[in-house]
């Protein structure tokens, strides 16, 4: 998994910009049972990639989709504050992944 920032411009010379970290990153079924969690993260200089690592039970396609929930922190000269929370319910990879 891939995060990262596109675009911000800061309000003022107080602000700073928003910072992304990586805290917990899992992997579950649609009924909700736990599959895996995230072993690692590192900064690739483009955004934070998270590595899962999942061994599927079986062969076949599987339709992936992410489930989000972060809080977005303004970096201020002093420290950090707590904008918003943002959630995206559910967001469909284009492509299934083929397990073969």
């Amino acid at each position: 998994m891939l995060l990262t920032k596109v675009y911000e411009k800061p309000g003022n010379w107080f602000f700073r910009g928003t910072s992304v970290t990586l805290n917990n990153v899992s992997l579950f079924e649609m009924d909700g049972s736990y599959i895996a969690g995230m072993s690692n993260w590192t900064n690739v200089g483009y955004g934070l990639m998270a590595t899962i690592p999942v061994t599927f039970a079986a062969n076949g396609t599987y339709d992936l989709y992410v489930y989000a929930k972060f809080t977005v922190y303004e970096v201020m000269r002093i420290g950090y504050i707590p904008l918003e929370a943002v959630q995206i319910e559910a967001a469909y990879f284009d492509e299934p992944m083929v397990v073969g």
